[in-house]
This record gives structure tokens, sequence and C-alpha cells, in this order.
């Protein structure tokens, strides 16, 4: 689509300057004539409209040219708005002034090109006072540092552009451009992408996963080693494998509920000194329960 650009600006020769005048005074009697303006004159202005953008076309391509940084893809949108800032010069320009066309055009221009590229060179969109604003801080380095012979200091820079040193240090913590994590790295394999390369802060350490895998293996082992009786109690208490508290479960084996707490109580204290490799815990003695009471419950902080 770019060429076809080039094709059409090539078909269009060049304007002198008499040529510029006589379609610029056509189109100014064209815009400034009172309501209703008659249609001779609209044809003779859009006409000289017409061949007066045509013949300028040149002027976008070459500032268009600036930015090859541009991919492919949005290079016709930037013509396209560079071709809007023409056509808003040609609407604009007096020449009764005296200077030349091309002079007036390129702010136009420059201005529809700058914007297209405010709105879409970034992947987060940032509102136009902030180009605008980091644009000023550059100038403010550049200008101090020549006078300076020195990095200027965040103090000196804020003072330049008349800004409050918190406006600055937000400006500055601005990112300056951002990356795709798909975007392929050079030097690598074809398929390696950035964000390959980026670990995940928030991501387990492998080696606390492995460890957590083990010590649920030697729990399960350890459990294997009870009777089936303890087996049921633990996993029915701890596990939600049978459901019900501790005195049902107690009934279903067929014990009252202090045995079935003692049994899990020895359940525990092997498994955890099969796990941890500690002795067992000194068996302490139970307090009777209350009516309507199960006793204390268990924690198994090993699962």
């Amino acid at each position: 689509m770019t060429s076809w650009w080039h094709d059409q600006a090539g078909r269009f020769p060049l304007l002198t300057g008499a040529q510029e005048i006589h379609l610029g005074t056509m189109v100014r009697e064209w815009l400034d004539h009172p309501d209703p303006v008659p249609p001779a004159i609209v044809r003779r202005g859009l006409r000289a409209r017409d061949r007066f953008v045509r013949a300028n076309l040149r002027l976008v391509l070459s500032f268009a040219e600036r930015f090859r940084s541009v991919p492919e893809l949005h290079r016709d949108d930037l013509i396209q708005a560079g071709n809007l800032g023409l056509l808003r010069a040609v609407e604009k320009f007096d020449p009764t002034r005296g200077y030349k066309f091309s002079t007036y055009a390129y702010w136009w221009i420059r201005q529809g090109c700058g914007q297209y590229l405010e709105q879409h060179s970034r992947t987060i969109r940032l509102p136009s006072n902030h180009s605008a604003q980091f644009g000023r801080m550059q100038a403010a380095i550049s200008e101090l540092c020549s006078t300076l012979h020195r990095p200027p200091t965040r103090a000196e820079i804020a003072e330049a552009c008349g800004w409050d040193p918190e406006l600055l240090d937000r400006i500055l913590a601005r990112p300056a451009t951002t990356t795709s994590l798909d975007q392929p790295v050079r030097n690598h394999d074809d398929r390696a992408a950035f964000g390959d390369n980026l670990s995940d802060p928030d991501a387990a350490d492998p080696l606390d996963a492995i460890d957590a895998i083990d010590r649920i293996d030697r729990v399960m082992a350890a459990l294997a080693e009870l009777s089936p009786a303890a087996q049921r109690l633990i996993g029915g208490e701890f596990l939600g494998e049978s459901g019900g508290t501790l005195a049902q479960l107690a009934k279903r084996e067929g014990m009252s509920r202090d045995r079935a707490r003692a049994v899990v109580a020895q359940g525990l204290a092997h498994i955890r000194q099969r796990v941890n490799g500690s002795p067992a815990p000194p068996a302490t003695p139970q307090q009777p329960a209350q009516p309507g009471s199960y006793g204390p419950q268990l924690a198994l902080p090993l699962l």
C-alpha cells in the first residue's frame, strides 16, 4: 500500500509559486464566501483543493519516511494521518501572506503524524499531555547538560520545567517503551520468546514443591502402616473420607469415643515420627469429655 502512495505522488507535478497563489486564492474564495455559496465557487474550490493536496503528497511521504521503525501495518495509517494534516493546511493556507506553502504545510503534517504516533505507538495509550511533558523534560535536560557541562539533578530539571519534584518523579517513573512477552529473542531458537526468560515472582520454588510431594508420599506410606481402623478414623477425621464427627466414626468402628481419640493420637504420633524422623511425643492424659462434646480437635499440619 505504501508503494501505491509513491505512485500517486509521482503522477502529479509540483506546483510553482504562481500556481500555489492561484489555487490558494480559489480555495479561500470558497471557504470565506458567506452562505449560501454558489455551486460554481464550490466546485472550483474543491478542484483547487484536490489539486493542491495531490501535488504535495511528497511532503507527507518524506515526513513518514522518518519513522521507519513503524510496522508496515501502521505505515499506511501514518500516511493517512499526514494527509489529514495536509488537507487542513490547504484549507488554512493564506496566499496573501507571501510564504511558501510547503513551509506552512510541514507544521500541519507533523502535527497529524505526531498525534497518530502518540495514540498508536504504545501498547498502553497515554494521554497526549504525558508525551508533551516527557518531550519538555527531555528538552530541559539537553539544555541543562549543554549549560552546566554535567548531568543535571532532579531539582534542577524540575526548576527548569516549572514543575514540582513530585510531578517530575511521576514522569520519570513512566516506562518509556513496552515490550511484548511474545517477542522473539535474538540469537536464540526461533521458538524462544522474551516471556520465556522471565521468572514468575509468585511461582513456588521447584525444590519446595518436590519436598512437599515427598512429604505427602511419606505421610501416605506411614498411614498405610497403621491398622485399618486407625486409617479409617484418621481419614474420616482429617481427610473427610467418611464424614461425621469423631463420635460417629467411633460408633461405626464399634469403640468408644475416648478409645477412638487415643487411636487417632497414636496414629498421628506414628506419622510424625516417620515423616520427621523425630521420636513420638509422650502421651498426655485426656480430659474426660463433657456431655454433648466430642473432645479437642486434633490438627495434622503435615497434610
